[in-house]
């Protein structure tokens, strides 16, 4: 069943801090709203300037935080997930996501902080659809019993009222946002031109892949070629369709003319179609993985791929990467080149090989050439110089997403500098605190 419009407030991803602080918060003793009985756990985990940071608002971000590994599809109920060690960062990522999640929590309570010292205060008309919102899920999910939904989302470490409190910290955050920027409306051009010169870095990549992907084949056991739309596309260029007795084209399910060569084979438009990955029963790719000599090998093709380019020689580069993605099916990105940034590192938490990239950037050159290992593949990388207003484009949209709202993040952090060095940690209450892998797995609220 389709929830209402404050459904859509729960379906927000990790993808970055600036969805992550803007998921939803609690805190304890603020303002003015008022405040009914909890029976969450009230105990400070911080505090600052007389605003205190209770456990539930960090078991609740927990809660949450798993939530969108599973729904990216990590096996959250698995130990193994949570005691395996994150590439390139030495903590398991039990411990990653308990020490990601507190770092949360104290820019939460810096936000709130500095909303108090602005005196701001929310409108009634916010709290009104608030106090709408969660009566909406007493409603829908409690069945109007407000002690049997809080019996319910309990395994998130909250109750009723503190779903409501984390609410308005999060309305808080948001109400603060727009009085220090407008809403990004006081982001001008020559910020954004700035902030792309300062903090964005350039490449372009050859990939040798550590596994052989398995792709969906048809019944004579060609790779399927699709559009955008999931249709196979079929090469009408070099092929010609068949007849049915009636005279009718063959079609396959969807209702499109197949196209065959001479000896009958299916052909496909490779050059504007692409294959898709042969899922497992799970969902997942299939992945074959290389022999250990054929890794060894895969290796030094790798090194010694490296080495044969001359420094700023871009248009070899390129032409190999056509030919050495052509062979292993690997496909260039739309965008033709990889943006990546400071800005986003927490974008990266599933994809910890760019990271190891933005580290490697960051000691090159421009027209350097350096290769890195990540789990999956041998990345060759060469750096390039950044084009003016590139994140202009629409064929870079993907990597700029939000660009807007980075900004103001990082202009909201450094505010928020002056602040947390005078947040102080309640160990003994800390320590207390459920670890993610002890948290309910919260999709919803």
């Amino acid at each position: 069943m389709k929830r209402s419009k404050f459904f859509n407030i729960a379906i927000r991803l990790i993808a970055g801090l600036v969805c992550a602080l803007m998921l939803v918060s609690t805190l304890t003793a603020c303002s003015t709203e008022e405040e009914r009985e909890t029976s969450a756990d009230t105990s400070p985990i911080l505090s600052c300037d007389g605003i205190e940071l209770p456990v539930f608002f960090y078991e609740f971000m927990l809660s949450r935080v798993r939530g969108n590994l599973a729904r990216d599809g990590h096996k959250v109920t698995d130990p193994d997930f949570w005691y395996a060690e994150i590439e390139g960062d030495g903590r398991t990522v039990e411990e990653f996501y308990n020490d990601y999640v507190l770092g949360l929590c104290k820019n939460y309570l810096a936000a709130l902080v500095i909303f108090e010292k602005e005196e701001l205060s929310l409108p009634k008309s916010v709290l009104a659809e608030i106090d709408e919102e969660v009566q909406y899920y007493i409603d829908y999910d409690g069945k109007g019993d407000e002690a049997a939904f809080s019996d319910s989302i309990r395994r998130f470490g909250i109750d009723a009222e503190a779903l409501r409190r984390c609410y308005v910290i999060e309305k808080k955050y948001e109400y603060l946002m727009n009085h220090l920027y407008g809403g990004g409306q006081l982001i001008g051009d020559v910020v954004r031109e700035e902030y792309y010169d300062k903090y964005y870095l350039c490449f372009n990549q050859i990939l040798i892949l550590k596994y052989k992907p398995e792709f969906q084949k048809d019944s004579q056991g060609n790779v399927i070629y699709f559009d955008s739309t999931g249709k196979p596309v079929y090469d009408k260029k070099n092929g010609l369709p068949m007849y049915n007795d009636d005279g009718s084209h063959i079609t396959d399910s969807k209702g499109q003319s197949i196209y065959y060569d001479v000896n009958g084979k299916i052909l496909y438009d490779v050059e504007n179609g692409k294959p898709a990955d042969l899922l497992d029963n799970d969902g997942n790719p299939v992945r074959v993985p290389y022999t250990d000599t054929e890794l060894d090998e895969r290796l030094q093709w790798a090194e010694e791929l490296a080495e044969s380019f001359d420094a700023e020689d871009f248009e070899s580069f390129e032409k190999k990467i056509a030919e050495v993605h052509s062979e292993e099916m690997i496909f260039v990105n739309s965008s033709e080149k990889y943006y990546v940034s400071r800005l986003e590192e927490e974008n990266y938490l599933n994809y910890p090989y760019m990271k190891l990239i933005l580290a490697e950037l960051e000691k090159m050159g421009v027209g350097d050439i350096s290769m890195i290992e990540s789990r999956d593949a041998y990345h060759i990388i060469m750096k390039y110089d950044l084009e003016d207003e590139v994140y202009k484009y629409s064929t870079n949209a993907d990597w700029f997403t939000n660009l807007d709202s980075k900004i103001i993040l990082d202009l909201f952090r450094q505010k928020m500098d002056a602040v947390l060095p005078e947040i102080v940690e309640n160990s003994e209450n800390l320590a207390k605190a459920k670890s993610i892998t002890r948290m309910g797995t919260n999709y919803d609220y």
